[in-house]
């Protein structure tokens, strides 16, 4: 994904997938970027993860559902 494509998708919920050495595929929110190409993603357990932009394969907006 390109920074462009991140920064329109701040404050969005959906699923992230991400590759290199420890790969994830989480819910939650892209919470900011910065002018590195870094994201800082936030999971529905109100963890931060710490994204390098070259290492992000997708994110997938979905509606946030409350149980």
């Amino acid at each position: 994904m390109t920074k462009k494509q991140i920064e329109q998708l701040i404050g969005k919920f959906g699923l992230i997938k991400t590759s290199g050495e420890f790969t994830k595929t989480i819910y939650g929110i892209i919470k900011e970027t910065d002018g590195h190409g870094n994201v800082w993603f936030i999971d529905n357990d109100e963890i931060v993860y710490f994204f390098k932009l070259k290492d992000i394969v997708s994110f997938d907006e979905k509606e946030f559902k409350e149980k």
